[in-house]
């Protein structure tokens, strides 16, 4: 079983997990009628985005979930159907009755990829707009830095073919220090740099929510983007994360979701220039 398996993650060495501590006992699925289940976000904001699409499905099971996540995603997440309460810090033991870290979800509900919750958008609310000739791209090129080894991140200069399309407006959803690179390529003058206006995800998602479009490499905005029903298209290298499988251009997570894979020994460029490609025979 391998959400069994993946619940090694609390024993490894560098755990990413923290150990809270916590006296209740962990949620195994049983019915908690008129009680409280904590729910924890771990690791990245990519798996809390991911994961509390089970929020309404637990909440059949207990009478009230309080959820406890990031500052930046507590507003986007109050948006979730299911979730009662959002608390910004570890919340005292009489206050909860049962708790679960949300990457533990599918292996409690014990899903695979053919049953996993797939009903898009579960976040937000905003007003559906026509995506049939994508004019206007959103693209968000590098993830966070909290990784040892990052195969997810590409340079925007690798990804200056997309360039060639014409008729297209670009908007960049990229935050960090990594937005520099834009006045440092031939993007400078193509693309409008947005950082000062993804505050948080909430605002993240307004943002994405107007585009036509997203394009992203295996970041907190492909999930964002797919828990959204946007259509993304996301560049995965050639040893992408588990989530994301081995082969396919199709997502079980993400409906929405196209992948463009990177080929082993093929350059960042060279997918590029078949995302132009695809861009182009869109728009015609």
């Amino acid at each position: 079983d391998a959400w069994a398996d993946y619940e090694c993650r609390f024993q490894l060495p560098g755990r990413t997990t923290p150990d809270h501590g916590f006296t209740a006992p962990r949620w195994q699925g049983e019915a908690l009628p008129g009680k409280t289940l904590l729910l924890h976000a771990e690791q990245g904001y990519g798996d809390t985005l991911q994961m509390i699409r089970y929020a309404p499905y637990v909440a059949e099971r207990v009478g009230r979930i309080s959820l406890w996540a990031p500052k930046s995603l507590r507003t986007l997440l109050a948006t979730v159907n299911g979730v009662d309460e959002l608390v910004a810090a570890k919340p005292p033991d009489d206050t909860f009755h049962a708790h679960l870290p949300l990457m533990s979800l599918p292996g409690v509900f014990g899903d695979s990829l053919e049953t996993i919750p797939k009903k898009t958008p579960y976040l937000g609310n905003f007003t559906e707009i026509n995506t049939e000739k994508p004019v206007e791209i959103g693209l968000a090129w590098a993830g966070s830095d909290n990784q040892p080894l990052d195969r997810r991140s590409v340079l925007l200069s690798e990804l200056t073919a997309l360039l060639s399309v014409d008729g297209v407006k670009w908007q960049s959803l990229q935050l960090g220090e990594e937005t520099g690179q834009i006045a440092a390529s031939d993007w400078a003058g193509m693309i409008q740099d947005s950082s000062d206006q993804l505050t948080d995800f909430a605002a993240t998602a307004a943002v994405i929510a107007k585009l036509d479009l997203i394009i992203c490499v295996d970041s907190a905005v492909a999930h964002l983007a797919g828990a959204l029903g946007k259509p993304a298209w996301v560049l995965l290298s050639f040893a992408p994360d588990w989530r994301w499988g081995w082969e396919g251009e199709s997502s079980p997570w993400y409906p929405s979701t196209r992948l463009f894979r990177q080929r082993y020994g093929e350059t960042w460029a060279s997918v590029g220039e078949r995302m132009a490609t695809a861009i182009g025979s869109l728009i015609v």
